[in-house]
């Protein structure tokens, strides 16, 4: 595998590192989900199980956005330009926004699917086959549930983090369709299949409305965790007696990268190239401790400070 090249602490590069320069990982993961999805469908239209039609939905779903996260991180790496003087970090964001629509949409339809079931008692048929493609299906998402989450450990990116949720999702959704045949083979309930679908939709509904949430706080420029402003005050503050105070402080995050602006007040009587010094000082301190991020300072000589939202 290739280093990196290129700014220091790029999640999204790491992740980019993962899905372009490691092809066999990339075909594996896509191609695991798309395969998931064919084979739980045709389990679910021979054995007539909506629990199985809805795993394979959420298959399918997890291929569709792997592609869209894909083309999202290859945008967000593009470095700013004319139009995008901050750069295309935001894409990962609206590609999560997406895809919490596309996971919205499939709730919708499972929700209506499992009431025409309840009404109409519909009974699924060879459920030993079912069981046994579900079985595979949780071998898989094992293997890609390790495999995410330890690139998550790695890299932080929303977005991979995203996936191995999915993936870790469908290992309890596995588990619930596994009781369910059981207990419709040997019961004959045929009433828990759309009930499962039931309780599996609302997990996914609930799942698409944290990443939404999540997505649009980074589109809408929320401000960061506020141990972050703890941590920047801590390393100002460091340059007493030179600095007296830190106000002003605004911060915001698109895709890994962190942007962090905000005022020091400082001795009156430095110099200007003291001024510039500090700042520098100041701010490679925070980019060499914290990682990626960008950091804009504002010199205030102290007591002349003003605290006003429209200022930098």
């Amino acid at each position: 595998m290739r280093k990196i090249r290129g700014r220091r602490g790029g999640a999204t590069q790491a992740y980019l590192l993962w899905y372009v320069e490691e092809p066999p990982t990339k075909s594996i993961a896509c191609a695991a989900a798309l395969s998931l999805a064919i084979g739980k469908g045709v389990a679910a239209w021979w054995t007539g199980a909506l629990a199985l039609f809805a795993s394979a939905l959420d298959s399918l779903a997890d291929f569709f956005v792997s592609s869209v996260n894909l083309f999202s991180l290859m945008v967000a790496e593009r470095p700013a330009d004319e139009d995008h003087k901050f750069g295309h970090g935001k894409a990962e964001a609206i590609a999560a926004l997406f895809q919490s629509l596309l996971i919205g949409g499939s709730v919708i339809f499972l929700v209506y699917s499992a009431g025409k079931r309840l009404l109409r008692g519909v009974r699924p048929d060879h459920l030993e086959g079912g069981m046994v493609v579900i079985f595979v299906s949780a071998a898989v998402s094992l293997w890609l549930t390790w495999r995410l989450n330890r690139r998550a450990a790695q890299t932080g990116s929303v977005v991979l983090k995203t996936d191995a949720l999915h993936y870790a999702m469908d290992l309890y959704a596995y588990g619930g369709i596994l009781v369910s045949f059981l207990l419709i083979r040997t019961t004959g309930w045929w009433f828990l299949d759309p009930l499962i679908s039931l309780l599996m939709a609302c997990y996914v509904g609930y799942l698409a409305h944290c990443l939404g949430r999540r997505a649009v706080d980074e589109l809408m420029d929320r401000e960061v965790d506020p141990s972050i402003r703890q941590k920047v005050t801590e390393i100002v503050m460091r340059y007493k007696p030179e600095i007296v105070g830190i106000h002003n402080f605004k911060s915001r995050q698109a895709s890994s990268k962190i942007f962090l602006q905000f005022h020091l007040d400082m001795k009156s009587d430095l110099t200007f190239l003291q001024v510039h010094e500090l700042e520098e000082r100041i701010a490679g301190e925070i980019r060499r401790e914290m990682g990626n991020v960008h950091v804009t300072i504002h010199a205030d000589p102290e007591g002349h400070g003003l605290d006003q939202t429209d200022l930098m």
